[in-house]
């Protein structure tokens, strides 16, 4: 499995990206990716183990485009988990940018159909 995110992190990154790149070094983007992309599912750090934690529903977005998360990847993932997944056409890795109202939708719509619990502060 590839790296993937969850929604809220992956604007952060998406939105972020840029300034976090200017702020760090090399070798501190290096030790970064180094941590969090790892080919043994038995790593605390994979994809698959990183899932385990998650205690809620759960959507994955892909684009269908996405090479670093390629769809069967993230298929694979939210079948492994029970969680729901859905491709959004036209799109790579950047989704909240490169279609922007597909993904708020798809965003909204999870949120409105799934019994989620309140959020507390």
């Amino acid at each position: 499995f590839l790296f993937f995110f969850f929604s809220a992190l992956f604007c952060y990154f998406s939105l972020c990206g840029l300034q976090i790149v200017q702020a760090n070094t090399a070798g501190g983007l290096h030790a970064i990716v180094s941590q969090t992309h790892h080919d043994d599912p038995n790593h605390p750090y994979h994809t698959v183990s990183l899932s385990e934690r998650v205690q809620c529903p759960t959507l994955l977005l892909v684009g269908k485009e996405d090479r670093m998360a390629p769809e069967r990847e993230v298929q694979r993932l939210a079948d492994l988990r029970g969680w729901r997944t859905e491709v959004i056409p036209k799109a790579g890795h950047m989704l909240p940018l490169e279609r922007p109202v597909e993904w708020r939708r798809a965003v909204l719509s999870f949120l409105d159909t799934e019994d989620l619990p309140e959020a507390s502060y």
